[in-house]
């Protein structure tokens, strides 16, 4: 057992000694005191940790039994996969019916441009546009008969 080649590992505060850690492919993320950190940092204390909190990280990712090629291989595989469905990527159509929000949200950051020097216009799209849109959704879907999301913002 070893720790994973992928893991990204962040003291996010000093006082509580209390650290973030990400792996890369597994995409887990999760907050971890200073044992299980230097555990993972050092690979010789990982037997020292209970075998529940080695299992967890085992799970998520951060400790594997692969070697490093192994895991590298693993990873490659996972690149190649991903690569490989973007190629065959669904279509996704987003729109922005009217830059008209009034929803006010606190980590909105349009509001700068929405009210700002640069203002955005106010219009909403037109029915023609809509109309428009759909022709070409309708077109792509000629192509490319896989799945669609549309997506609608604003308003």
């Amino acid at each position: 057992m070893r720790t994973s080649s992928y893991n990204i590992l962040v003291n996010v505060d000093s006082k509580l000694n209390l650290f973030a850690i990400l792996n890369g492919y597994t995409q887990a993320f999760d907050i971890v005191n200073k044992d299980v950190y230097l555990a993972l940092k050092t690979e010789r204390k990982l037997e020292d940790l209970p075998d529940v909190i080695l299992s967890k990280l085992k799970k998520r990712g951060y400790v594997t039994p692969l070697t490093k090629i192994e895991e590298m291989k693993l990873v490659q595989g996972l690149s190649d996969r991903a690569r490989e469905n973007h190629l065959f990527q669904k279509y996704n159509f987003h729109f922005i019916v009217s830059y008209a929000c009034n929803l006010r949200c606190i980590y909105c950051y349009e509001d700068n441009i929405l009210n700002g020097c640069n203002s955005l216009s106010k219009k909403t799209m037109t029915l023609e546009q809509v109309d428009k849109a759909f022709e070409i959704i309708t077109e792509k879907d000629k192509v490319n008969q896989s799945s669609k999301t549309i997506a609608l913002y604003g308003g």
